[in-house]
């Protein structure tokens, strides 16, 4: 049989590692595409054609492990713990998840920012290890040999709580069915080029040494969050989210892994047991610029977790309350660009300021400003009539 990059081939790979993972005869290495993307890469003098990857690529099994019975509970939800809340990009659950899950002589897997300013997924089973994980981290992970990792702890009977992507979590279900396994997705915007990151890195460092990113900064709002990169000088660079250009092309869609503008797994039924992600569109009396979450629970197995957390505020909702502010919960269709092609091509030669100078016109902050104003003023003009 042949492996399994070569029957879906490069463009509907979602750069999950499943197929890394489950190769016994390590001849798949991951490595990051051209584009920016992580992609899998055959020895072919190793590779036996088991097939066995084939059985582990989300992208082919159709045979989904969720729970089609279970009708999906929802929640608007935050932590009391305003440290672990501020430090997170909504409203906190995650940690709190986490928390219940450790006490508890569990493992957490999720994704951090490594020296290389590379995000890859680590296991923690302290709580002070637990910051690191915190935190929206827009990039394509190094999920490594995170999923063997898990197997091999359900095995020793140790509870497992891993967060990632919903196509990293529909990989991890190929390998692991257990009640000591619960899994945790998020309503995904897909996953960008790391090249472009990187290539946008080079140039807001310069001469410094970047020692830590957020892309959720809370200080000026949850609403109003803005990009925040810390050099080893103690300077920072800051922006509102929607006026810096990575961002600014990141949330139109401009350098997206293929797979997301039609994503298979952000969509429901969802993958995992829980998922979590920003209540945009949060009734107004529950908003808060601290941050609230969405909070969907997906199994009975989430719910048992979920009713065992202790920290947190949550209010029941609507799925549909919560799904008309996050369209990527229920469908994975997503708008490509008519330049992303031409943008990725020029990408491995241009820096990224050239990038965002002929592809990433967008609004400035005074003029979105005007904007705002004059729409502010024709609202009130309509309301007075």
């Amino acid at each position: 049989m042949k492996p399994a990059i070569d029957v879906i081939g490069e463009d509907a790979c979602a750069g999950c590692f499943g197929c890394y993972n489950s190769c016994p005869f390590d001849a798949i290495t991951m490595e990051i595409s051209k584009n920016g993307f992580y992609i899998p890469v055959i020895d072919r003098d190793k590779c036996t054609e088991c097939g066995l990857c084939q059985n582990h690529c989300p992208v082919l099994v159709t045979d989904k492990p969720q729970m089609k019975d279970y009708s999906p509970a929802s929640f608007a939800a935050w932590s009391t713990d305003e440290q672990a809340r501020m430090a997170s990009s909504s409203g906190g659950v995650f940690s709190s998840l986490a928390t219940t899950v450790m006490t508890s002589g569990g493992t957490v897997f999720g994704a951090v920012w490594n020296s290389s300013m590379l995000v890859e997924h680590v296991e923690v089973c302290s709580s002070n290890s637990l910051e690191s994980l915190r935190g929206s981290k827009y990039m394509q992970s190094n999920v490594g040999k995170s999923f063997a990792k898990v197997a091999s702890f359900i095995e020793s009977r140790k509870p497992v709580l891993f967060s990632g992507t919903p196509c990293q979590i529909a990989a991890l279900n190929t390998f692991v069915k257990s009640d000591l396994l619960i899994t945790v997705d998020v309503i995904c915007h897909g996953v960008p080029s790391i090249v472009a990151f990187q290539k946008y890195l080079e140039e807001k460092r310069g001469e410094k040494k970047v020692e830590r990113v957020s892309f959720r900064d809370k200080r000026t709002g949850w609403s109003r969050f803005s990009i925040l990169i810390e050099y080893d000088d103690g300077s920072i660079y800051t922006r509102r989210f929607t006026f810096d250009d990575f961002c600014w092309g990141f949330n139109n869609n401009f350098y997206l892994n293929n797979i997301c503008y039609e994503c298979p797994f952000s969509r429901l039924p969802r993958q995992s047991d829980i998922t979590l992600g920003d209540f945009w569109g949060v009734p107004r009396e529950l908003t808060d610029e601290r941050g609230i979450s969405a909070v969907i629970i997906n199994s009975a197995k989430g719910e048992e977790l979920f009713s065992r957390v202790s920290g947190i505020e949550t209010v029941p909702v609507n799925l549909d309350m919560v799904a008309k502010g996050n369209p990527r919960l229920i469908s994975g269709e997503q708008r490509c660009p008519q330049s992303r092609e031409k943008l990725l091509e020029e990408l491995s030669e241009k820096d990224f300021a050239y990038i965002a100078g002929k592809y990433l016109k967008h609004p400035g902050e005074f003029e979105s400003f005007v904007k705002g104003c004059v729409y502010g003023l024709l609202r009130k003009m309509k309301l007075k009539k």
